[in-house]
């Protein structure tokens, strides 16, 4: 920076988070040089706030003040034009974005914009230990949600909480005979679920083509609704929508003989219908739970939402199925087995005669992967950056991707892994044997076969994220970090995964990076 102006500006968004605009909206009355605050009068959305602020921004603020801002400048704002026939007026927001973009140029940087500036402030403002409610005042942010996702928070600080929390849980259990390094994680969640695929092999539908012979008329509507799904949607969403369709046009076809097409459907078919799907058998229930319920009956809401929406000349009149038919789910709290429980998984997972479950078990309890992130890892995805290892988990679920930190232990067993089972022209990471990709019903069999060695219940592969999320931050580990970790948007998804009871029960607080 050539001028003190020009520093005090930078250092006002670098030091002290503010936007672009609150820098060149601040007036010689906002300045509480005695207290070493700022006033924001012209905050985004209306909003005004109270800042403290760098001794270094007051100093260089000084300087500009006491030896460059012309006196006879016709204006109360803090910033204005030092040169040229245009000297004195208030600087314009095209003129600090060119004062960054030559400062940039200088520094020999790529890229450096006023807003970038302010979010290495609020990540460094974390990453030295202030409360994440003290960044949201800081920022000015109307939810503490735009905060977290504001902050990118550092590879080595996340590397750290990492590390502070697998080294309290490794401590609780002892290695195994056949690993190399030390070896766990702690206690499984036991939250029991079941799957689609489940329930047809207890009772199964007929296929689109037997459909298709049977109500020709009304597959094929839904069919070209999942054909423009397909290009929305990820394949695993399409899948649910397609049997959801699928549940219901075999029930129509069965006990609806009178519906020959989609503008037939009326209202009493619909709650036919629920009745139908209640009454069927589940994988390992009697009948179908709630969730799968409601989530077929929200899926077949949507498909008359859509077609009605795009104008389907097959769309109903009226959309047959409300919000209100949907049934209400329990949300309860996931409950984590004890240590001495996790450790019989992991010691079972150990000595099962194929390794692959020992590599399924470990990888998932260390990473938090959800399965389909797993079974879909290339074959690059270990990368090594600085002198750690982390694992690249490309845009999944969420729509975003990640890096996350790999024990030491890891990198052990999926080399150990790779040697021995897998070619080295496979694309995927951790196939089979066979070098074929895994799919979720394997890697819920590999972890269940370990679990039936160590005499515990059923276990589904989605436990082991909460396992994760819950023990890592009873143990020290930051709620940001574990939602950089799970690959979380929201704080609250992070707070369903960790079970706040169990943190006030073990009195331990976050820790945060010095």
């Amino acid at each position: 920076m050539r001028t003190h102006r020009d520093r005090a500006m930078a250092e006002a968004m670098v030091l002290g988070g503010l936007r672009r605009c609150e820098v060149l909206g601040l007036r010689l009355t906002d300045l509480q040089v005695a207290a070493r605050r700022v006033f924001i009068a012209e905050g985004k959305g209306g909003h005004q706030r109270q800042i403290p602020v760098s001794g270094r921004f007051l100093a260089s603020l000084a300087a500009y003040l006491d030896g460059e801002r012309p006196p006879d400048a016709g204006t109360d704002q803090v910033f204005v034009v030092l040169k040229g026939p245009r000297r004195g007026p208030p600087l314009s927001p095209a003129g600090l974005d060119q004062i960054l973009d030559s400062a940039r140029s200088r520094a020999g940087l790529v890229q450096a914009t006023c807003h970038q500036l302010r979010h290495t402030c609020l990540t460094r403002l974390r990453e030295a230990g202030m409360a994440l409610e003290a960044v949201q005042a800081q920022a000015g942010h109307a939810s503490i949600e735009s905060t977290r996702i504001y902050l990118r928070l550092a590879d080595d600080w996340l590397a750290a909480q990492y590390r502070r929390a697998a080294e309290a849980i490794d401590a609780q259990v002892r290695p195994a005979k056949r690993c190399r390094t030390t070896v766990s994680w702690a206690a499984i969640t036991w939250c029991p679920l079941w799957t689609e695929a489940g329930h047809e092999r207890r009772a199964a539908l007929p296929g689109w083509e037997q459909l298709d012979t049977a109500v020709p008329d009304l597959v094929a509507p839904m069919r070209r609704y999942l054909q423009q799904l397909d290009c929305i949607l990820r394949p695993g969403s399409v899948s649910g929508a397609g049997l959801a369709l699928r549940s219901f046009a075999a029930f129509l076809a069965e006990r609806a003989r009178d519906v020959r097409f989609v503008s037939d459907i009326r209202r009493h078919h619909v709650e036919e219908f629920r009745s139908w799907l209640a009454a069927r058998p589940g994988r390992r229930t009697a009948r179908i739970t709630p969730a799968t319920l409601a989530h077929r009956l929200g899926t077949l809401r949507m498909f008359f939402v859509r077609i009605s929406d795009w104008g389907w000349p097959e769309a109903p009149a009226r959309v047959p199925i409300i919000p209100a038919d949907l049934p209400r789910q329990d949300h309860p709290l996931p409950k984590a087995l004890d240590d001495a429980a996790a450790a019989k998984l992991l010691r079972a997972a150990q000595t099962q005669p194929r390794m692959l479950a020992q590599v399924v078990v470990e990888v998932l309890l260390r990473t938090g992967l959800r399965v389909g992130e797993f079974t879909a890892l290339t074959a690059d995805a270990v990368v090594l950056i600085g002198a750690a290892h982390w694992l690249y988990v490309p845009v999944g679920k969420l729509h975003e991707d990640r890096y996350l930190p790999l024990h030491p232990h890891l990198i052990t067993l999926i080399g150990d892994y790779r040697a021995a089972h897998v070619a080295a022209d496979n694309p995927l990471l951790l196939p089979r044997e066979s070098g074929r990709a895994l799919d979720r019903h394997t890697v819920t069999r590999l972890i269940n076969k370990a679990g039936a060695a160590a005499g515990l219940p059923h276990i589904h592969p989605h436990q082991l994220p909460h396992t994760l999320a819950t023990q890592a931050i009873n143990r020290g580990m930051s709620l940001e970090a574990i939602a950089a970790l799970l690959g979380h948007r929201s704080m609250d998804m992070t707070l369903r995964y960790a079970n706040p009871r169990e943190m006030h029960q073990t009195g331990e607080n976050s820790l945060v990076a010095c």
